[in-house]
């Protein structure tokens, strides 16, 4: 049995792209502590078509595939954001800045792994609460980055943290 859903996360805010219903979907941690999203709908799919489908449809809307044995999360990460540099204002701003957090809460979340250390701040962003399974959990990480000969600091920034994620022991990471 393969269940289907599928997630975007922006702004802190949780929407389902399977539902019709725009909303920004609450969490809460199950009896194991593990992070769910509340009213979250999953398909079941029995062929490759079913699946295609699904994600056409939810690329629609867009602005994990589950077994009892198995997550597999599919996750585009955006790239960091500099205000000045970028030049944005307002609303983008906001954005870039709302990015930027999500993407420190990760830093956040690695760097403690590739510690050891005891408290994992998993609870600091909503990205990080999904993906708690997934980066301290048993189970493999693949990373895909992508850098650019032209921003030499973010992609320099970029290595540093893939080196990091590598490092986090109970993370353990393909590149």
């Amino acid at each position: 049995m393969l269940r289907i859903s599928y997630i975007e996360i922006y702004n802190e805010r949780i929407r389902d792209l399977l539902s019709d219903i725009a909303s920004d979907l609450p969490i809460y941690e199950n009896k194991d502590g593990v992070a769910q999203v509340e009213g979250l709908k999953e398909v079941v799919v029995t062929e490759k078509a079913e699946v295609e489908e699904l994600l056409k449809q939810a690329q629609v809307k867009y602005g994990g595939n589950a077994t009892r044995c198995s997550i597999m999360n599919l996750v585009d990460l955006a790239g960091s954001e500099n205000a000045a540099a970028a030049g944005t204002q307002g609303l983008r701003q906001k954005e870039g800045a709302n990015i930027n957090r999500s993407l420190l809460a990760l830093s956040k979340v690695v760097s403690s792994l590739a510690d050891n250390q005891k408290f994992i701040p998993y609870r600091d962003s909503k990205l990080t609460r999904i993906l708690k399974p997934s980066l301290g959990g048993n189970s493999k990480t693949a990373i895909i980055c992508c850098v650019a000969p032209f921003s030499v600091a973010e992609t320099s920034s970029t290595l540093k943290k893939i080196t990091l994620a590598q490092l986090a022991t109970p993370c353990p990471c393909t590149l």
